[in-house]
């Protein structure tokens, strides 16, 4: 299939009767290692890929906005200011997103758009975040001015997903897509908006690979585990308080095991998630492709026991995949229970392995 940007200029210039003036695109992400501690404030490192979404996009004279989504085979049209749901997610979460942005104090102007992306959408690759950030990204070309700040993009994206799109989105997809540089890992620290980018070894590369699974979030446990988590943290913030503690390793060891059932699971996983980001980080800047593994391998087992979040098919798929040559580390990633898993692994090119596993998506692994 053509690239994004092909089929959206293609597609620009048969829909509006011109070319247009300039394209923007987002990226979707791997999540290296942070799987669930972003909850509780936590750091996060992210790989962005080279999937993504790209617009195609030209000025009009008026204060309409004219939109085709070549994916979603529809277009639509609204005028700023008068925003109303129109039943159609994809159109509402567009809708949703301009209504943020001026909510920010930004006067948007009229614009012609046609969006496209080859991020599969259900696998939990920020493929909404990615569609929305490049929504932003072409108003910020049309008005000319200074990018969105990222924290921003991840603020209006997050608003959007919620209140037009009706998802449990957090604001780190929109974060990452607005700084994301493919192959680049960014060290996102959750809490203050920040972020770090960070070296990729050389010959190594990191690959979604589908589990042919992909459940919707109300069809899963998902609710349950975050309140479970929720109460764990709260509960373990307690027992520092009470203890005096430092928050060292051996001290959170010594007080999650005060915790009954099922909270001191959910603690232990953030807590040791949180660990594994930071030591992941530092294995990149030494560049550690080995170590980097390991944490891996550890962040998955952490999922399957402490989170809870995997299934005897997702464990038998992730034990195949281990297995094979030049493999460092598998885990699930995402919400869980199905969607994708990250392979972590040295460079090569893809195989027919790859391609009965995963022939969305494994084609394209992120390298430096």
């Amino acid at each position: 299939m053509p690239s994004p940007r092909v089929r959206t200029e293609f597609a620009y210039e048969g829909r509006y009767g011109g070319p247009p003036k300039g394209f923007v695109s987002a990226r979707g992400r791997l999540l290296l290692l942070g799987e669930h501690v972003e909850v509780g404030g936590g750091p996060v490192l992210a790989l962005p890929l080279r999937l993504g979404v790209t617009c195609a996009w030209g000025p009009r004279p008026d204060r309409s906005v004219r939109i085709v989504a070549l994916d979603a085979k529809a277009g639509d049209r609204f005028v700023h200011g008068a925003y109303a749901k129109s039943g159609r997610r994809w159109a509402d979460l567009v809708r949703g997103v301009c209504a943020a942005l001026e909510a920010e104090g930004v006067r948007l102007p009229g614009i012609d758009l046609v969006v496209a992306g080859d991020l599969p959408a259900r696998r939990g690759l920020g493929s909404s975040a990615a569609f929305l950030a490049a929504i932003v990204r072409a108003f910020d070309a049309a008005r000319g001015d200074d990018p969105t700040p990222p924290s921003t993009v991840a603020d209006v994206v997050t608003e959007a997903e919620r209140t037009w799109g009706g998802a449990d989105a957090t604001p780190l997809d929109g974060y990452v897509a607005a700084v994301g540089e493919p192959g680049t890992p960014v060290l996102v620290d959750a809490a203050r908006r920040t972020h770090e980018a960070l070296p990729w070894p050389a010959g190594l590369e990191a690959a979604p690979i589908d589990t042919g699974v992909h459940p919707a979030r109300a069809d899963t446990p998902w609710a349950e585990r975050k309140a479970e988590l929720d109460e764990g943290l709260k509960r373990l913030a307690h027992a520092r308080e009470a203890a005096r503690s430092a928050g060292t390793a051996a001290d959170d060891a010594r007080l999650l095991d005060r915790l009954p059932e099922p909270f001191v699971r959910r603690a232990r996983h953030h807590v040791t998630e949180v660990r594994r980001v930071l030591e992941g980080a530092q294995a990149l800047r030494r560049g550690d492709a080995a170590a980097l593994g390991r944490l891996v391998d550890e962040g998955h087992r952490s999922l399957a026991r402490d989170f809870q979040s995997s299934t005897p098919a997702i464990e038998a798929l992730v034990a195949t995949r281990r297995a094979l040559p030049g493999v460092l580390g598998v885990r699930l990633h995402g919400l869980g229970w199905g969607g994708c898993l990250l392979e972590v692994r040295e460079a090569r090119p893809p195989s027919p392995d790859d391609d009965a596993s995963a022939p969305s998506d494994d084609d394209a692994p992120a390298t430096a």
